[in-house]
């Protein structure tokens, strides 16, 4: 008869209880250090830019000292778009679509908060963010470094609600309109984040005030009109147009060519056929099927 000893480390409960410490330590860190990296990278951005124009204009004398003096606010909204963006490379790759929770010990969700940080940095500093959107070269810097892969021939505003830039797809000539939602994240009150991809393509319009939860897709020349709101997940297939004031519920798809009459109401996971006309004010229960015309008809009686 044997006696095998085993090392306390080989234990099966032994190692889940290291582990589980391990995360627990590591989590406690991550909460620990948020504040103290988020400050110092508001020190970077914000007095950054100011350190190095001041350093410059002291290595220089006479006329180049006054040049560079006087492209100093010139030089600060270039250098502060360009130490925001470098910093948030450093996160973009934890910018990814799933349901997370809203906690800094987690390693996602640290990293989330810090891309974040930067780039709520450039886009509540309203006066670079809109030299930044209407200079070609600084559009491009700006999206490119926090980490935009599609096109940059769209237009959009300062007061255009965007995030997560690895998550966009904007195509060729699409508008989002001043103070639309691109909303590509929704905070939840159970403690996490949704998170998800949002994609407008060539020559869609973003209404005034609409909202595009995460997840949806619209088709070219698909268009929202004013105070939209498109729940999450859910498609506009080519020229679908949604007048103003329309709400579409989650995972809803309309049709190509579909319209949608201001101030309708379109259930959740309802499918609409194409070159169908909804009439405003319309209520389309949840899961309806409409095909033809004369499906329309018998529910909007």
């Amino acid at each position: 008869m044997s006696l095998t000893i085993h090392h306390f480390s080989e234990l099966p409960e032994a190692r889940h209880t290291v582990a589980l410490g391990a995360v627990k330590s590591a989590s406690a860190i991550r909460r620990g250090a948020f504040s103290s990296v988020a400050l110092l990278y508001t020190l970077i951005i914000y007095a950054g830019p100011a350190g190095v124009i001041a350093v410059t204009a002291a290595g220089f004398s006479g006329v180049l000292r006054m040049a560079t003096i006087a492209m100093s606010p010139i030089l600060y909204a270039l250098l502060f778009v360009t130490f925001a963006g470098v910093l948030a490379r450093l996160h973009a790759r934890y910018v990814v679509a799933g349901k997370f929770a809203r906690d800094t010990g987690t390693e996602l969700y640290f990293h989330r908060r810090l891309y974040g940080l930067c780039w709520t940095s450039v886009c509540y500093f309203v006066p670079i963010y809109a030299v930044a959107l209407s200079v070609p070269f600084l559009k491009k810097v700006l999206f490119r470094l926090f980490g935009y892969e599609g096109s940059l021939d769209f237009v959009t505003y300062p007061d255009t609600w965007i995030r997560d830039l690895p998550l966009l797809r904007i195509e060729k000539g699409a508008h989002l309109s001043s103070k639309a939602t691109i909303g590509t994240n929704v905070v939840l009150n159970d403690g996490t984040v949704l998170v998800g991809p949002v994609h407008v393509s060539e020559g869609g319009l973003v209404g005034h005030l609409a909202m595009l939860a995460p997840g949806v897709s619209m088709g070219p020349r698909a268009q929202v009109g004013v105070g939209v709101a498109v729940g999450i997940n859910s498609r506009l297939m080519a020229g679908a147009q949604v007048g103003p004031g329309a709400l579409i519920e989650h995972n809803v798809v309309v049709g190509e060519n579909t319209r949608v009459g201001a101030k309708a109401y379109v259930g959740t996971r309802s499918k609409l056929g194409p070159n169908l006309v909804i009439p405003g004010g319309a209520v389309i229960p949840p899961n309806s099927t409409l095909e033809t015309q004369e499906d329309v008809s018998r529910i909007c009686r």
